[in-house]
């Protein structure tokens, strides 16, 4: 349709729009009767304008209202930004960078786009907030880290590594119930620490070549299944980890080993925090799922 949302007529005070997908032409249009707005959780993908100012339309809390519209919603990269029509002239707002690469000094509205962006050994930072997107590393040595943590951001989707000596740190990944929340895809070398892992079958997956050297650390698994298809982790190091899954902690495959060489399931439960009632560390080496108990 033209708009997803317009208003009209009289004043409609205190409206609340949450969790919508706006894939119109203009998403909320005709502002101007809408004080005392809420609007959170947003997703817009508009072709040509995705929220329309009126002079009559206030946030809820009172804060700046453009300021409160790109706060609190997804903006779609490569899709419309805000238009302000409160001067009289329609003004695109442009959506913020809240994504910055450090070592080049630029900034991105997306993460893909500053990871499709990024050169050998770059470092990108993401800032607090809530970010919509499938990331897929290519480029070797990157660092993907957010600026406040993991408590204050956000990434609803998957991370796949298919490049050696990245590191990705510092979210809380929500998998939307799909396949993982991070893949290591034959890339070596490739650090995920003080991350949470939420909402999908497997917290951090091995998948096609080796992943050797893999350094997992400081992580939180709150999936179904932890740390999966290990036959793919030569020489991890995975420490610090903290495991609450429901259906396995971690899956031991034939080509797993450990970084000091000593046995793969007592290094684990001797360097990880494994919460009582819930899953163990399952053994596949003997070609049959073994729970191997807590010490």
């Amino acid at each position: 349709c033209l708009r997803g949302i317009q208003g009209a007529g009289a004043n409609s005070e205190s409206s609340i729009i949450t969790d919508n997908v706006f894939e119109t032409r203009y998403g909320i249009a005709s502002t101007n009767t809408m004080p005392k707005l809420t609007a959170t959780g947003n997703k817009f993908a508009c072709s040509d304008e995705a929220v329309g100012l009126g002079t009559g339309v206030s946030s809820v809390d009172g804060t700046d209202i453009i300021d409160y519209f790109y706060n609190n919603n997804v903006f779609a990269p490569g899709k419309a930004p805000v238009i302000d029509y409160r001067s009289g002239t329609a003004t695109p707002i442009a959506i913020p960078a809240k994504v910055h690469n450090e070592t080049q000094k630029t900034g991105y509205a997306s993460i893909q786009e500053a990871i499709e962006a990024a050169k050998e050994g770059d470092t990108i930072v993401v800032d607090s907030g809530t970010y919509t997107e499938n990331i897929t590393m290519k480029v070797k040595g990157v660092t993907l880290k957010t600026a406040e943590g993991a408590e204050k951001t956000l990434l609803n989707g998957e991370i796949i590594a298919n490049a050696d000596n990245i590191t990705v740190e510092g979210f809380t990944i929500d998998g939307l119930n799909k396949d993982r929340c991070v893949q290591l895809n034959g890339a070596n070398k490739v650090t995920v620490k003080n991350n949470v892992f939420k909402n999908c079958l497997r917290g951090i997956q091995g998948a096609g070549a080796n992943s050797e050297s893999s350094i997992i650390t400081d992580n939180v698994f709150e999936t179904r299944y932890g740390i999966a298809s290990t036959n793919t982790m030569p020489k991890l190091t995975a420490t610090g980890n903290k495991f609450a899954c429901s259906d396995e902690a971690v899956g031991l495959g034939t080509g797993v080993s450990v970084i000091d060489d000593s046995d793969v399931a007592a290094y684990f439960y001797k360097n990880n925090t494994f919460i009582d009632g819930k899953a163990p560390v399952i053994d596949y080496r003997s070609g049959t799922a073994t729970p191997v108990k807590k010490p």
